[in-house]
Protein backbone atom coordinates (compact mmCIF):
# COMPACT_ATOMS: atom_id res chain seq x y z
CA UNK A 1 0.00 0.00 0.00
CA UNK A 2 1.35 3.66 -0.57
CA UNK A 3 -0.04 6.04 1.64
CA UNK A 4 -1.77 8.52 0.86
CA UNK A 5 -3.38 10.81 3.44
CA UNK A 6 -6.68 11.39 2.54
CA UNK A 7 -8.56 14.55 3.46
CA UNK A 8 -12.11 14.69 3.76
CA UNK A 9 -14.28 17.99 3.99
CA UNK A 10 -16.70 19.05 6.74
CA UNK A 11 -20.12 17.49 4.93
CA UNK A 12 -18.38 15.76 2.07
CA UNK A 13 -20.59 12.39 1.40
CA UNK A 14 -18.00 9.32 1.49
CA UNK A 15 -18.78 6.91 -0.89
CA UNK A 16 -16.86 3.86 -1.23
CA UNK A 17 -13.75 5.21 -3.22
CA UNK A 18 -13.29 7.63 -0.05
CA UNK A 19 -13.67 4.97 2.26
CA UNK A 20 -11.27 2.61 0.58
CA UNK A 21 -8.60 5.17 0.66
CA UNK A 22 -9.00 5.66 4.11
CA UNK A 23 -8.76 1.85 4.89
CA UNK A 24 -5.70 1.92 2.69
CA UNK A 25 -4.29 4.86 4.38
CA UNK A 26 -4.68 2.73 7.89
CA UNK A 27 -2.93 -0.24 6.26
CA UNK A 28 -0.07 1.58 4.68
CA UNK A 29 0.65 3.08 8.68
CA UNK A 30 0.21 -0.29 10.32
CA UNK A 31 2.60 -1.45 7.33
CA UNK A 32 5.27 1.62 8.35
CA UNK A 33 4.90 2.16 4.08
CA UNK A 34 7.00 4.91 3.12
CA UNK A 35 5.03 8.75 3.50
CA UNK A 36 2.98 6.92 6.35
CA UNK A 37 3.27 8.37 10.10
CA UNK A 38 4.93 6.28 12.43
CA UNK A 39 3.52 4.26 15.50
CA UNK A 40 4.32 5.67 18.60
CA UNK A 41 5.54 3.96 21.32
CA UNK A 42 3.22 4.19 23.90
CA UNK A 43 0.36 2.84 21.78
CA UNK A 44 2.13 -0.50 22.06
CA UNK A 45 0.28 -3.29 22.95
CA UNK A 46 1.83 -4.73 26.81
CA UNK A 47 3.60 -7.97 24.93
CA UNK A 48 3.91 -6.44 21.59
CA UNK A 49 7.39 -6.57 21.42
CA UNK A 50 8.17 -10.25 21.66
CA UNK A 51 10.98 -12.77 21.57
CA UNK A 52 10.15 -13.48 18.02
CA UNK A 53 10.41 -10.00 16.97
CA UNK A 54 13.97 -9.57 18.66
CA UNK A 55 15.07 -12.27 16.44
CA UNK A 56 13.83 -11.05 13.58
CA UNK A 57 16.06 -7.74 14.13
CA UNK A 58 12.92 -5.47 14.68
CA UNK A 59 14.39 -4.03 17.52
CA UNK A 60 17.96 -2.54 17.01
CA UNK A 61 20.42 -1.20 18.89
CA UNK A 62 20.03 2.40 18.55
CA UNK A 63 16.36 1.67 20.18
CA UNK A 64 17.29 0.26 22.60
CA UNK A 65 18.24 2.28 25.78
CA UNK A 66 21.03 0.84 27.91
CA UNK A 67 23.60 2.24 30.84
CA UNK A 68 26.88 1.78 31.70
CA UNK A 69 28.19 0.57 35.73
CA UNK A 70 31.05 -1.04 37.36
CA UNK A 71 31.90 -1.56 40.71
CA UNK A 72 35.64 -2.06 42.01
CA UNK A 73 37.76 -3.09 44.63
CA UNK A 74 40.16 -5.44 46.01
CA UNK A 75 40.47 -9.20 48.20
CA UNK A 76 42.60 -10.96 50.45
CA UNK A 77 43.87 -14.64 49.93
CA UNK A 78 40.69 -16.85 50.47
CA UNK A 79 38.77 -13.79 50.34
CA UNK A 80 35.41 -13.28 48.27
CA UNK A 81 32.86 -10.67 47.23
CA UNK A 82 29.64 -11.01 46.25
CA UNK A 83 28.68 -9.15 42.66
CA UNK A 84 25.04 -8.03 42.66
CA UNK A 85 24.16 -6.65 39.03
CA UNK A 86 21.12 -4.58 37.78
CA UNK A 87 17.86 -6.39 36.32
CA UNK A 88 18.22 -6.76 32.70
CA UNK A 89 22.29 -7.22 32.77
CA UNK A 90 24.70 -8.04 30.05
CA UNK A 91 27.30 -10.35 30.36
CA UNK A 92 30.02 -8.67 32.52
CA UNK A 93 33.41 -7.29 31.84
CA UNK A 94 35.46 -8.86 34.51
CA UNK A 95 38.92 -7.76 35.38
CA UNK A 96 41.10 -9.14 38.22
CA UNK A 97 44.39 -9.23 38.83
CA UNK A 98 45.54 -12.32 39.88
CA UNK A 99 45.65 -15.45 37.39
CA UNK A 100 44.04 -17.94 40.39
CA UNK A 101 40.71 -15.67 41.15
CA UNK A 102 37.52 -17.85 40.56
CA UNK A 103 34.22 -16.76 39.34
CA UNK A 104 31.15 -18.49 40.54
CA UNK A 105 27.65 -18.34 39.57
CA UNK A 106 25.41 -17.99 43.13
CA UNK A 107 22.78 -20.82 42.50
CA UNK A 108 21.14 -21.25 45.96
CA UNK A 109 20.79 -17.51 47.46
CA UNK A 110 18.13 -16.20 44.95
CA UNK A 111 20.12 -15.30 42.39
CA UNK A 112 17.91 -15.00 38.56
CA UNK A 113 17.38 -13.66 35.77
CA UNK A 114 15.55 -10.37 37.68
CA UNK A 115 18.38 -10.24 40.11
CA UNK A 116 21.64 -11.85 38.78
CA UNK A 117 24.64 -12.06 40.72
CA UNK A 118 27.81 -14.00 41.37
CA UNK A 119 31.26 -14.12 43.28
CA UNK A 120 34.74 -13.75 42.99
CA UNK A 121 37.28 -15.32 45.30
CA UNK A 122 40.90 -14.46 45.48
CA UNK A 123 42.57 -18.15 45.73
CA UNK A 124 46.14 -18.10 46.10
CA UNK A 125 47.20 -14.23 45.89
CA UNK A 126 45.78 -10.87 46.64
CA UNK A 127 43.50 -9.55 44.00
CA UNK A 128 42.00 -6.39 42.71
CA UNK A 129 38.96 -6.42 40.64
CA UNK A 130 36.48 -4.41 38.35
CA UNK A 131 33.61 -5.55 37.15
CA UNK A 132 31.82 -3.11 34.44
CA UNK A 133 28.38 -4.01 32.36
CA UNK A 134 25.65 -3.10 30.36
CA UNK A 135 21.93 -3.13 31.19
CA UNK A 136 18.57 -1.92 29.68
CA UNK A 137 17.32 0.87 30.79
CA UNK A 138 13.88 2.77 30.87
CA UNK A 139 15.48 5.98 30.21
CA UNK A 140 17.63 7.24 27.16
Amino acid sequence: MTWVGTIFQVGQELHDTALNAVNDDITAQANGDTGAPKQQVGSYATGSITAAKIAASAVVRSKLATALTSTSGSLSVGENVGIILSRNAFFPMIYVSAQRTTWRPHLSDGGSGSSPRFSLTAVTAEASYEVAYRYVTTGS
